[in-house]
């Protein structure tokens, strides 16, 4: 499964009537995250940073 299957899931778990509150918050922090990871990675590519900075 890659990641966009993954994220694709959780936004299906979040959706899904019977979902609890705790894992719908722990669902939308992993998304959260991974919008942050994303995030961090573009702006990191576009400065032309290198991971041994």
């Amino acid at each position: 499964m890659n990641k966009q299957e993954i994220i694709t899931k959780v936004n299906e778990l979040i959706a899904a009537p019977m979902c609890n509150p705790e894992l719908k918050a722990a669902a939308e922090a992993y998304l959260k995250a991974q919008d942050k990871v994303g995030a961090d990675a573009l702006v990191k590519g576009s400065r032309g940073d290198s991971e041994h900075d």
